[in-house]
């Protein structure tokens, strides 16, 4: 009997030891972000996210922060093309994650879905797509800048700051 006291002892304490000591996984350390810094003026912001637009060079994920509040129809009319459309930001709700649109609805279903009954529009939403095509939506009249996240960046690994002028 002692022999399996010892062993269901011997076991508790292996089982104690990878809890506390063993592998916790992955954390994601946000150190990259997109959107305006802390006192950063709407000028200093467009500036900025214009330099690192005009030198990005590959795929990636980018912010692309609207003018004024817009619709869900606008929102999906200003960034109409782009290959996805990840998260979407409000003023009252925040960052809000979104799926692609599924057959029979476009991205603006999906945008008014997520928007809910929230009257204050979309401030921002966050794509994924090529440089041109980033550069292309610059330049729509809806979009006050694009900004990039670094190329590097994976999804669910940069914060986004919300474009609250």
């Amino acid at each position: 009997m002692r022999p399996l006291a010892l062993a269901a002892a011997g076991l508790a304490a292996l089982v104690l030891a990878l809890g506390v000591f063993g592998d916790k996984g992955l954390t994601s350390i946000q150190g990259d972000a997109v959107g305006p810094e802390t006192r950063e003026t709407k000028t200093q912001y467009v500036e900025r996210a214009e330099d690192a637009l005009a030198m990005t060079a590959a795929p990636g994920y980018a912010m692309v922060a609207f003018k004024y509040p817009l619709r869900p129809d606008q929102a999906a009319r200003a960034v109409d093309g782009v290959q996805r459309v990840g998260a979407m930001f409000a003023p009252d709700t925040g960052l809000v994650p979104l799926p692609e649109p599924v057959a029979g609805t476009g991205r603006a279903d999906v945008l008014s879905t997520a928007l809910g009954t929230n009257a204050g529009g979309l401030s921002a939403v966050v794509i994924f797509d090529t440089p041109e095509a980033m550069r292309a939506i610059a330049q729509r009249g809806e979009v006050l800048a694009v900004e990039p996240a670094p190329a590097d960046s994976a999804w669910g690994a940069f914060a986004v700051r919300p474009p609250n002028f």
